[in-house]
This record gives structure tokens, C-alpha cells and sequence, in this order.
């Protein structure tokens, strides 16, 4: 995941975002739900570097380029996060999401660009399941 941080801001070709989004689920392909694989600490710290990867990627891409395609890849990659998160009851991870996706939302509000209902029916999404 530390990684994938230190590379993300230099793909600068648009299919590439999109990509990291869907790869850095792979990371948590392990955790099917707790009635076959008991979650660890390190899976927690890494939903947690997970999260703030994809914001990162998402408030940039919001204030660059506004790729709406490209933006709603990391949504996506939220809502799975979000939902091992409920499957696992970790409040606290579901709760950073939504503040990240309002902080993307608040960082991005003042731009031109075509994500902020995307952003906000991401929010209200999770705000209504947690």
C-alpha cells in the first residue's frame, strides 16, 4: 500500500487511476467476512492506508481533471471498503470514510467540476448505512 502512495501522483495516463483503484482491493480479497476469517490489526491499518490513498487519488483527480469515469472508480473501490468495514463492524473505519469523502467534497467545492453530486451521494450512501 505505501507503495502504491509513493507512485499514484505520477500516472498521468487516465486509464491508470481506475486501475490502482480496483488493485488496491486486492489487498483485502482475504477478508470474506467474519464467520470464515477473523480480521487482524494489520488488515485495520490497512483499510485505513487503503482509504486514504483513494481519497488522495480522488481529490486530486476532482481538482485536475475532473474525470467523472475516473472519480466514480474510487467510489466504487469506497463502497467495497465500506461494506468489509460493515461486514466486520468497525465503526471507526466507517466513519472515515465519510469524512474523507466530505473532506474530498469540501476541498473540491469551490472548483468547476461535474463530481460533487457524485461525491454527495457517496456521502449520504454511507451516512445512511452506518
Amino acid at each position: 500500500m505505501d507503495q502504491l502512495s509513493m507512485v499514484a501522483p505520477f500516472l498521468n495516463n487516465p486509464r491508470k487511476p481506475p486501475m490502482v483503484a480496483k488493485y488496491v482491493l486486492h489487498y483485502f480479497w482475504h477478508l470474506p467476512g467474519p464467520e470464515h476469517v477473523q480480521i487482524k490489526k494489520t488488515d485495520i491499518v490497512n483499510l485505513g492506508k487503503a482509504i486514504d490513498l483513494l481519497v488522495w487519488m480522488a481529490t486530486l483527480e476532482s481538482a485536475v481533471s475532473g474525470n467523472l469515469k475516473t472519480l466514480k472508480s474510487f467510489i466504487n473501490s469506497l463502497y467495497e471498503l465500506f461494506e468489509i468495514a460493515e461486514n466486520y463492524r468497525l465503526t471507526k473505519v466507517k466513519r472515515k470514510i465519510i469524512r474523507e469523502v466530505r473532506s474530498v467534497k469540501k476541498d473540491t467545492s469551490g472548483l468547476p467540476s461535474k463530481a460533487l453530486p457524485m461525491l454527495e451521494k457517496a456521502e449520504r450512501d454511507f451516512q445512511r448505512r452506518l
